[in-house]
């Protein structure tokens, strides 16, 4: 076992025992749902453009009183960049199984909610693909590739903040937005070149994920 599974065990963990331990006049639970598009880039790239992505999350929320909490989630999440160099365009496609622990507070007349801490994200696969000036002739010559998963950092760390707002607190709806900034990197530098195309390298990279969606409380709200 690695250690950032020893850390997630500790969490989760943690997490049971605080559900444990509280009285129950102090307990309330709330199932999540959460999906949207996510706007991400990687911190470190080159002449780096935003990429749109979707994401789709289901969460537990556990309430000890009306303002503070805790939330765990575990969502999908399509993230990467878009890169023009030199008249090439390249797009890295990189998705993630996130699983962020959340500090949460509440201004229950407002119906707003604050969250902070971090997120652990489980690497599930990259590809790219791009577009170059042709080195024979005009126009232009394209590809597509998926890199080798064992170049990648299984585990990708980072600090998460955000708010979600219920615009319709009978239904349990509302709207969240939230950033995420890695701390750790998503590789040490990995490259592939393919027969007769050009040449990609991609630097060492964090993710950075701006998103924005919709929330709904199935259930405890």
């Amino acid at each position: 076992m690695n250690g950032m599974k020893k850390i997630a065990l500790m969490v989760v963990m943690a997490v049971c025992c605080a559900f444990v331990n509280t009285p129950a006049w102090g307990q309330k639970l709330e199932l999540l749902v959460n999906d949207g598009v996510n706007f991400s880039t990687l911190v470190g790239l080159k002449d780096v453009e935003t990429k749109t992505g979707i994401y789709s999350e289901l969460g537990v929320g556990y309430k000890f009183n009306d303002r503070l909490g805790l939330e765990v989630d575990i969502a999908f999440s399509e993230q990467g960049a878009m890169s023009v160099v030199d008249g090439s365009s390249y797009l890295y496609d990189f998705s993630y199984l996130n699983i962020p622990l959340l500090a949460t507070y509440t201004l229950p007349k407002q119906h707003l909610t604050f969250l902070a801490g971090v997120q652990a994200g489980q690497f599930v696969s990259a590809t790219y693909s791009y577009q170059a000036p042709s080195v024979v002739g005009e126009g232009f010559v394209s590809g597509e590739g998926k890199f080798d998963k064992s170049e990648f950092h299984p585990w990708d760390v980072g600090f998460s903040v955000g708010a979600r707002w219920v615009v319709i607190p009978s239904w349990g709806f509302g709207l969240e937005v939230r950033y995420t900034l890695g701390i750790t990197q998503t590789h040490n530098g990995i490259s592939d070149s393919m027969s007769s195309n050009p040449y990609i390298s991609v630097p060492d990279n964090r993710n950075s994920v701006l998103r924005v969606g919709m929330s709904w409380a199935l259930w405890g709200k």
